[in-house]
Parts: structure tokens; C-alpha cells; sequence
């Protein structure tokens, strides 16, 4: 029988996508009967996320993306949600 430690080294020894994806399977499938579990898909959405991140990250360490501070992207954000929450009063007093 194949122990926990044989495994799991065999698990590391996998390429990171690979280990990524079994790590999402055993976390979904520990999941199942817990009135905790996350929402069907969540997790892949999370990695997504977190794969778009490091991709950002490795640009930003290229030199091919600059950093904004953040002041600036609340900034930004702020008048976002203003615009559209007068935009949605604007139509309901349509």
C-alpha cells in the first residue's frame, strides 16, 4: 500500500499546473459534506485569479507594467461606483 509521505512526495514531484489542479480536486472533494464548502467552481475561478496575478506581477518585473499607487485606484474606483449609482437613480426616477 502506498503511504501519505509517498504520496505526497509524489504529488511535489508533479509540474506546478499539475499540482495546482490536484490540490483544487482534494480541496473540492474534502469539501463535499461541509456545510462550508465553497460554491461550485469557486476555486478554479480563485486560481484563475490568482494565475492572471502572477502573470501581472512577472509584467510588472519585466518593466512592462507600471505601478499604481493606491490612492489612485480608490480614486478611480470611487467615481466608478458614483457614476453608477447615479446612473441607477437616474433610471428608476425615469
Amino acid at each position: 500500500m502506498t503511504t501519505l509521505a509517498e504520496i505526497e512526495a509524489a504529488a511535489f514531484a508533479l509540474p506546478e499546473e499539475d499540482r495546482v489542479e490536484l490540490g483544487r480536486r482534494l480541496v473540492e472533494g474534502a469539501a463535499v459534506d461541509s456545510p462550508d464548502a465553497p460554491p461550485p467552481g469557486i476555486l478554479a475561478a480563485d486560481a484563475e485569479g490568482v494565475r492572471a496575478a502572477e502573470r501581472r506581477l512577472e509584467a510588472y518585473r519585466r518593466g512592462e507594467l507600471k505601478a499604481v499607487p493606491h490612492e489612485e485606484v480608490m480614486r478611480k474606483a470611487d467615481a466608478v461606483l458614483e457614476a453608477a449609482r447615479r446612473e441607477q437613480e437616474a433610471a428608476r426616477a425615469a
